[in-house]
């Protein structure tokens, strides 16, 4: 597999493709998970598979007081999740409707922007007869959920990757090849790439956006790696954060990246780093591996730890970044996070295509939700309804507001 195939395997699951795609891009994520677990000594930190951007204020979206903080101690399990109904516990802003992209392959809609518009997104890839890609095209089209007037974004090529923020102003994504990003400017509708001179021999991975606007990126030599942020402003402002880090993949927390130990078994602390300011500090130890996190998190960084396959039960973990228990969920398979918000955590199960939980972080309450949460901004929420056998897919979208 070439470097771009593999990138395009998985970072397309940040848009929740469907049809023909589908099987085979679990199968990379199942390979993916192995392949990291194994060489990063049983750490499982998938940040190339985080969904969305976590956002934390919405024009569109209702207004809501400063968060209380997540409640602590909640021990649950599956059967404790109450079914979320529509005007109880939720209000629909746009019904299900089609979230097809007519004239392009592996159609998707999956994002939120941080005043509540939908973003859907479109790929066409060309293959050559004899292999290989050909032509790559991207299509994105921003619809006000409320009158549900459509606006496509100027095609962009090559295809942009997952978004790493999605704001009034400007959208960010990564891009699968090299180590640029292309910015979308919602002012003058036009697209822009910014792009860093980085030291040779080592693959780089974009890793998050930070808090300052700078994006932090993470790369590997053999055993030798670095943590590097770089200005957005300026391509020639690159910054070491961290060298020399066995650890596992660097995964983003909130305003945070945090590093594992390379042995999940030596007792060694992870690390933390502030990406606004580059601080570091030690965190308890971990009480099982480490799973991926949800970006955007500024008041209440949190941590995804899920047990090791020992034998014993499992249970899905949340934690703070200081080590207190949020959430403990008793479970008989794998879940995992989804997105979120500074109020909710989505979380599915093993199977993607499987209506998801919403917990409420304020109140301590699990809820059913009506299909998957493909994003949440703010307390609004993105539901995907998928229909059909795998490949002869219909998909739905439908926009709500947790109330």
């Amino acid at each position: 597999m070439t470097r771009l195939q593999d990138l395009l395997s998985r970072e397309a699951a940040d848009f929740s493709p469907r049809g023909d795609l589908d099987g085979a891009l679990r199968a990379g994520r199942r390979r993916l998970l192995v392949r990291r677990t194994v060489g990063a000594g049983g750490t499982a930190a998938l940040a190339a598979l985080l969904v969305g951007t976590i956002v934390l204020t919405a024009t569109n979206a209702p207004d809501r007081a400063e968060p209380a903080g997540p409640k602590l101690g909640v021990k649950l399990s599956l059967d404790d999740a109450a079914p979320a109904q529509e005007g109880t516990h939720y209000t629909t802003v746009r019904p299900a409707t089609s979230g097809a992209i007519d004239g392009y392959n592996t159609e998707h809609a999956a994002m939120l922007t941080d005043d509540g518009q939908v973003i859907g997104r479109g790929d066409m890839v060309t293959h050559h007869p004899k292999g290989g890609i050909k032509e790559q095209r991207s299509q994105l089209i921003l619809t006000d959920p409320t009158t549900g007037s459509k606006r496509p974004l100027p095609e962009y090529s090559p295809l942009v990757g997952r978004p790493l923020r999605l704001g009034v102003d400007k959208l960010y994504f990564t891009q699968y090849e090299g180590t640029r990003v292309a910015v979308f400017d919602r002012s003058t509708w036009t697209w822009s790439t910014v792009e860093w001179n980085l030291a040779n021999g080592f693959e780089w991975e974009l890793v998050t956006l930070g808090a300052d606007n700078r994006i932090w990126l993470w790369g590997r030599d053999g055993p030798a790696s670095q943590l590097v942020s770089a200005s957005l402003e300026d391509p020639t402002d690159v910054r070491q954060e961290a060298s020399g880090t066995s650890g596992g993949y660097p995964v983003p927390a909130g305003t945070w990246i945090v590093i594992t130990p390379a042995d999940s078994e030596s007792g060694t602390p992870a690390v933390a780093i502030n990406t606004a300011d580059g601080t570091q500090r030690t965190l308890p130890q971990l009480k099982g591996d480490l799973w991926t996190l949800l970006r955007g998190r500024t008041t209440f960084p949190l941590l995804f730890p899920i047990p090791r396959d020992d034998g014993s039960d499992l249970a899905f973990q949340i934690d703070t970044l200081d080590g207190a228990d949020v959430l403990t969920l008793s479970t008989d398979d794998y879940l995992q996070p989804n997105t979120g918000s500074e109020r909710f955590v989505a979380i599915r199960p093993n199977d993607a295509m499987e209506p998801a939980y919403l917990y409420d972080l304020e109140a301590g309450k699990l809820f059913t939700m009506p299909g998957r949460v493909a994003a949440i901004q703010g307390d609004r929420v993105l539901i995907e309804y998928v229909h059909g056998p795998a490949g002869d897919q219909t998909k739905e979208i439908e926009v709500i507001d947790m109330n």
